[in-house]
């Protein structure tokens, strides 16, 4: 597989496509060469950011509460 076609790839990972979707399209063995290619030509991989607190959903009080009684 060229470079050429690996940077095709990425590209197309980064524009939205799922790496399992470009795996299936390219028949490739791994999703995870993309991840590697991505090291190999200095991409970093936007999707990997971890997701910001304020993001995730919240709990609900109640089971809040019983983690903490759990935890003692």
């Amino acid at each position: 597989m060229t470079d050429e076609l690996r940077l095709q790839i990425i590209q197309e990972y980064l524009d939205g496509a799922s790496k399992y979707s470009l795996k299936r399209k390219y028949n490739l063995r791994d999703s995870k060469s993309i991840s590697s290619w991505m090291l190999k030509f200095g991409i970093e991989n936007p999707y990997s950011q971890p997701i910001p607190l304020a993001l995730m959903p919240k709990k609900k009080e109640s089971q809040e509460i019983e983690e903490f009684e759990k935890a003692d």
